[in-house]
């Protein structure tokens, strides 16, 4: 048996493999909050991106983005992750020194980064590509507004209940969308990717793979 993360992630290896029956989804629990953090580096709103700074995250689009035309709008752009490379380094690095309101960072400690999901007022997530789509899931989880790039597997696992956008569609399109994600005041949509947020858990996922185990120990 081969296991894999989503449906979308099934299909993907199917495509190269072959449907033989042996690929199964077994989607990945989600770690609960985190009850003891520290004190949030940031003290005023802001909107947050995690995870590598790199060309297939879109971070870079995003505070290219923000700098343009959402620097005055009263939210900081914070960005918490390890560029992939120092090209991309030196590119994030050119936009904090000409807009002090974009704050890189870099590599944060489990504790900074559960008090960066808890406290921001926004989080995007413009990633072009993902085997499951981590991240919007466990700021769901934490109640938060969320936007995330509009792919088929952050489809899948938010159920079609989240808010989606093109990042690389044209400039005006996202930026309103930024605006409007952050107004929205939507408790219902919330709450329901919440829940399914929820739903993810570590003992799913491992009664899963006992079941598999067993009934493969069986078939032997």
């Amino acid at each position: 048996v081969v296991f894999t993360v989503s449906d979308f992630s099934k299909g993907r290896l199917e495509h190269f493999l072959g449907k033989n029956g042996k690929i199964k989804v077994n989607y990945n629990g989600i770690d609960q909050p985190m009850t003891e953090t520290v004190e949030c580096p940031i003290n005023s709103n802001y909107i947050l991106m995690l995870g590598r700074v790199c060309y297939w995250k879109g971070t870079l689009r995003v505070a290219e983005l923000y700098q343009k035309y959402l620097s005055d709008d009263g939210y900081k752009l914070v960005i918490a992750g390890k560029a992939d490379n120092e090209k991309s380094a030196e590119q994030l690095r050119g936009i904090c020194n000409q807009c002090s309101n974009v704050i890189w960072l870099d590599y944060v400690s489990n504790e900074v980064r559960e008090a960066l999901m808890q406290n921001c007022s926004l989080f995007l997530y413009a990633s072009r590509y993902d085997g499951f789509g981590l991240p919007p899931i466990e700021l769901a989880l934490r109640g938060k507004k969320v936007l995330m790039q509009n792919t088929e597997v952050l489809q899948e696992v938010t159920r079609g209940q989240g808010a989606y956008i093109d990042f690389y569609s044209d400039d005006a399109t996202v930026v309103q969308c930024i605006r409007s994600a952050l107004k929205n005041e939507n408790s219902q949509q919330i709450e329901s990717l919440r829940k399914i947020a929820q739903g993810y858990t570590w003992q799913k996922n491992t009664d899963i793979l006992k079941k598999t185990i067993a009934e493969i120990c069986k078939k032997d």
